[in-house]
């Protein structure tokens, strides 16, 4: 699920609200689009590992992989192999 983020600054701007001060504060400020949701049998960490996956896919499938300049035989190690370590966390999960 998502909703896009002009029309939430559109409610937002609502007088009942915070008033027209909120105007590009998620499309200008933040640089969002649109924002997503999770449902009862997803959550937010799901979305970063599958954004995760489908980023270092995309890298492998352009040639984005440049640990073979560092390795003494000059072969790129696999990409899931490349990466020491991913952290991945939230800031709105209470």
């Amino acid at each position: 699920f998502y909703f896009s983020q002009l029309e939430m600054e559109e409610y937002d701007a609502r007088p009942d609200r915070f008033g027209p001060t909120v105007i590009g504060k998620y499309t200008k400020g933040v640089g969002q689009v649109e924002a997503r949701f999770p449902t009862d049998d997803e959550d937010p960490i799901s979305f970063a590992m599958t954004v995760v996956h489908r980023l270092i896919e995309r890298m492998e499938a352009k040639g984005i992989n440049e640990t073979g300049s560092y390795q003494p035989d000059g072969i790129p190690l696999n990409i899931w192999n490349a990466i020491g370590r991913l952290d991945i966390g939230t800031e709105s999960i209470t």
